[in-house]
């Protein structure tokens, strides 16, 4: 099975230089195709290092990398900025998912940010999903995919692999429930 690993960046990372080129070497002497690579980096510091990382982001995408801005809706951005970026997907923070189904304001939140995410042309993942009604939800709202104790806790690498194998292709994000719905 092909699967997309995404690693969080520091923001050391951006401070140093050579950010670039140590996943461009990372990808050649690991023999991995870039698409099955993502980086992700967190909202409030994208808008901190708005240039620097603009030219970074851009830099990665080019190598083929998948870029997400993570636990998106708790930083200060500028949606007028969000364009700006070069990324493929929005995770929605856990924190607005954990209320979902009891806080008409969390679900407010998260249907503005996957409705965003959409029109922009970018995919958008909850974070932090841990009940089938929150799942449930999200797909009532669009949300294209999910990650959370829902699905397992973390994983040695042993069991990781396990988990994968017996995962197999079945579908595991929120679209997924749409999908049997219609059938």
């Amino acid at each position: 099975a092909e699967i997309v690993i995404s690693v969080n960046i520091s923001p050391l990372h951006f401070r140093q230089q050579g950010l670039y080129q140590s996943v461009k070497t990372a990808i050649e002497d690991a023999g991995l195709k870039a698409a099955f690579l993502e980086l992700e980096i967190t909202e409030s510091m994208a808008m901190a290092h708005r240039g620097n990382v603009i030219d970074l982001l851009t830099g990665l995408k080019q190598l083929g990398v998948g870029l997400a801005i993570d636990d998106f809706g708790t930083g200060f951005s500028s949606l007028s900025r969000l364009k700006d970026f070069p990324v493929d997907r929005l995770k929605v923070d856990q924190s607005f998912v954990a209320n979902l189904n009891s806080d008409p304001d969390h679900e407010a939140i998260c249907a503005a940010i996957i409705r965003l995410g959409n029109s922009m042309g970018l995919k958008v993942i909850a974070e932090g999903v841990e009940e089938r009604a929150d799942l449930e939800t999200l797909a009532a709202l669009n949300c294209d995919e999910a990650q959370g104790y829902l699905y397992a806790k973390p994983l040695f690498e042993e069991d990781f692999i396990a988990f994968v194998r017996d995962t197999g292709s079945r579908p595991v994000f929120p679209q997924a429930l749409k999908s049997r719905a219609a059938e």
